[in-house]
């Protein structure tokens, strides 16, 4: 009588041991890299091969995160919260990744544009294209979309409608031939800070929100009752 006994600890292995915050945080890591590695290795493969490998993992990570959040704790917002941080970084990284390894590592070739195009898509955004033909010297510049040497751009390489018909600009070009050139309005080299910076908090809130799903406890969880010694009583009281 008069006993103190500890509560067991949270952990799911019963030991009574609380895992170090290095383990949670360990834990919650891999999806939101997972869906990082995804958007760089589909800038590496070819169009519709790399499109589908970036988004089927990201997907995947989503749907992962969600369950793992969901699973663990049973909360629903931080299971919608991970998935939607991860949704995103696939989608968001892969520019970024892109504009930066083009401006550190690609070649310049100056250009210009020939011709720009918008269409509506079904779901009601701009699909933007853009027409530019390499400026070599005083040499005339075409002025048909069709004209040899003209090369057809769109979003994946940053055509997004910024660029107007008859502008100088320039291309990145991935020295190894394994990326899409880059298109720029200058050959400056200056990273998208704002760019890395959402990019980096949308990572955070993905982890944070793997993370905090296996600190807080469950709703509804019972710990076992605790016998706490009152003044007085045991073997200590004389």
């Amino acid at each position: 009588m008069g006993e103190h006994r500890e509560p067991p600890g949270d952990d799911a292995d019963g030991a009574g041991e609380v895992p170090p915050m290095g383990r949670y945080l360990a834990r919650a890591l891999p999806l939101p890299v997972i869906a990082v590695l995804g958007s760089a290795v589909g800038l590496c493969l070819d169009d519709w091969v790399g499109l589908v490998f970036a988004v089927g993992t990201t997907l995947v990570a989503a749907v992962l995160a969600a369950v793992t959040a969901f699973g663990v704790r049973n909360r629903l917002g931080l299971a919608a919260a991970a998935a939607a941080a991860v949704l995103a970084i696939g989608y968001h990284t892969g520019p970024t990744l892109h504009d930066t390894y083009a401006k550190k590592f690609g070649e310049v070739t100056r250009a210009a544009v020939v011709d720009v195009e918008r269409t509506h898509t079904s779901k009601g955004g701009d699909h933007h294209v853009c027409f530019v033909s390499e400026v070599i010297g005083d040499e005339a510049r075409p002025d048909d979309r069709y004209a040899p040497g003209v090369r057809r751009l769109d979003e994946e390489n940053n055509c997004r409608g910024q660029f107007r018909l008859g502008q100088d600009v320039v291309l990145f070009e991935d020295p190894r031939g394994r990326l899409a050139p880059w298109l720029a309005g200058s050959d400056d080299r200056g990273l998208d800070t704002g760019r890395i910076a959402w990019d980096a908090l949308l990572f955070v809130i993905a982890v944070g929100a793997l993370f905090h799903a296996r600190m807080v406890p469950r709703p509804g969880a019972r710990r076992p009752p605790v016998d706490l010694a009152k003044p007085g009583d045991g073997a200590g009281s004389g």
